[in-house]
């Protein structure tokens, strides 16, 4: 039995197949439709009586309405951040500086982070329209926290972020890139990346 042996030359770049699988297209957009919408959604903090689950179907709730109407936490958002600069705005009114009340300090506040404990020892979350009413009738002195011990209580949040900003931008070259080549994009690609790009303007 005869047996030919072909010699095989160097090989330069070989460019991949431009064929993909469902599940490529699936497991990318799914990757990066969860890291967006995680990286958007800042609920409030949680009340002392809830539970895990409590706060698990609160986010996935949230992370659906993102799915179905994603403009609707960008217009909330929006609506937060008129409520934190009028609300800077108002403190500066009392003659408070940037690193005694900022925005951070009004979103930190909107959230449900500072507790009022009254005289019966009940716990009553504060915004920062009340915050202010009741520092301006001087019942109370203004919180004395800084925006760093804010951020440091947001630590995780950077890092959902850049994995955000990093699945987003990867999936948006890899479509443009499938443009310039004349190469089929899938639908859910397309509506993936304007909810990304509708999730990211909210950071």
């Amino acid at each position: 039995m005869n047996a030919t042996i072909k010699t095989i030359g160097r090989w330069g770049w070989v460019d991949s197949p431009s064929e993909r699988g469902t599940l490529d297209i699936v497991w990318s957009c799914v990757l990066t439709i969860f890291f967006c919408l995680w990286s958007v959604l800042h609920l409030n903090v949680p009340a002392p009586t809830d539970t895990f689950w409590t706060i698990f179907w609160r986010t996935t709730r949230w992370m659906i309405l993102g799915i179905l109407a994603p403009e609707l936490p960008m217009l909330i958002a929006a609506g937060q951040w008129a409520s934190a600069k009028r609300s800077v705005g108002n403190m500066k009114e009392l003659g408070f500086t940037d690193s005694q009340w900022s925005l951070e300090h009004a979103f930190y506040a909107d959230s449900g982070g500072f507790v009022l404990l009254t005289a019966d020892g009940q716990s009553t979350p504060l915004t920062a329209k009340q915050v202010h009413f009741l520092v301006q009738k001087a019942y109370i002195s203004l919180p004395a926290l800084t925006k760093r011990e804010i951020w440091d209580k947001s630590s995780a949040d950077k890092l959902a972020k850049s994995l955000a900003c990093f699945q987003t931008a990867w999936l948006t070259i890899n479509v443009i890139g499938r443009a310039i080549q004349h190469l089929a994009i899938s639908p859910m690609e397309l509506s993936t990346i304007a909810l990304a790009l509708t999730s990211l303007a909210t950071l």
